[in-house]
């Protein structure tokens, strides 16, 4: 069986807005696990659960932010019931957008709302070194 991309905690058939929720690095779904009691009745939140994560801890971890994109968006496609939003914190947020960013150009459904959070606007330089070489 194909593992699950994209995971529906609290299915609400009657929701009239779906929140895909992206996590950040080294996390999985359940980080999102105390929206779900926060939400309001009429939406549904359905969590990105990337491998490596949780349900998907065997498979190896993808590295590439390009081909977690694709492939993201290739799952998360069939999910999309109009309207929609995305919420990605920090490599969330750079997922969420770049997923955006291949929707729109394949003329695809888009979210109604882009929120990101913990990671500064694609266009904005960073003033600090990468602290990966530490």
């Amino acid at each position: 069986m194909e593992p699950s991309w994209i995971l529906t905690p609290k299915p609400n058939p009657q929701a009239t807005l779906r929140l895909v929720c992206f996590p950040y690095a080294g996390v999985g779904p359940s980080v999102y696990r105390p929206w779900l009691a926060a939400l309001p009745a009429h939406i549904e939140a359905k969590v990105v659960q990337l491998p490596g994560r949780e349900g998907r801890w065997r498979e190896p971890a993808l590295t590439n932010l390009g081909e977690i994109a694709d492939r993201v968006t290739a799952a998360i496609t069939p999910h999309l019931q109009e309207p929609f939003a995305f919420y990605g914190h920090s490599l969330g947020a750079l997922v969420s957008f770049e997923v955006t960013r291949r929707l729109r150009a394949s003329g695809g459904p888009v979210p109604r709302h882009l929120f990101l959070g913990a990671h500064r606007g694609p266009q904005m330089p960073n003033p600090h070194p990468p602290i990966r070489d530490l």
